[in-house]
């Protein structure tokens, strides 16, 4: 199959941001307290439910940053 750049630039990103959320888990489950993450999924609901899309981008991306931050895997900031 050929795929163009830009559907392989989304692939990546899924399983990276798959790979964080996997990581982020685990560390709630080793006991780090999720509320960051929990508070950060609010504000995104809010954004979404108020149908202001630029305040949901803002917050689907504060989203994606906690999870990748929680799950702390050296170099996947980076990525």
């Amino acid at each position: 199959m050929n795929k163009t750049p830009m559907k392989s630039v989304t692939d990546l990103r899924a399983k990276l941001e798959g790979f964080a959320a996997r990581h982020a888990a685990d560390k709630v489950m080793e006991g780090i307290d999720p509320q960051r993450l929990l508070n950060c999924f609010q504000k995104l609901r809010q954004a979404a439910e108020s149908g202001n899309y630029r305040r949901f981008a803002l917050e689907d991306q504060k989203l994606h940053q906690t999870i990748v931050n929680l799950a702390d895997v050296p170099g996947l900031k980076q990525a």
